[in-house]
């Protein structure tokens, strides 16, 4: 049984078009919707980190988790910047109002 050059020509096709398909839904997912969300929120006035590419903000996640724990800490100090620095020190530079909550405790600034 021989198979014609048109019919593996038309599987070819058909299969490109589904990696074309496929890699355009990924591009848009990983790419172009968070941009566009980006563009957004800081048209809203939520200026954030920018957006990279697959890491994220990891880098500076573990490099301010790894300061907070190398310092001491006393009884008396408040324990959320040296539990979650990342999400303390964002919540502290992006919100709005003076008041960050956490956990339900409002700590004033």
């Amino acid at each position: 049984m021989e198979v014609s050059f048109s019919m593996i020509n038309t599987v070819l096709c058909v299969v490109g078009v589904i990696v074309m398909i496929y890699g355009w839904r990924f591009f848009n997912w990983v790419w172009l919707k968070p941009k566009k969300m980006d563009k957004f929120l800081r048209e809203q006035g939520l200026n954030g980190n920018p957006y990279k590419f697959l890491y994220g903000d990891i880098k500076e996640m573990v490099q301010m988790t790894t300061d907070a724990r190398s310092k001491p800490i006393n009884l008396t100090d408040d324990i959320i910047p040296r539990v979650m620095p990342f999400f303390y020190d964002s919540a502290r530079r992006l919100m709005v109002k003076e008041r960050i909550f956490t956990l339900g405790w409002a700590h004033y600034q």
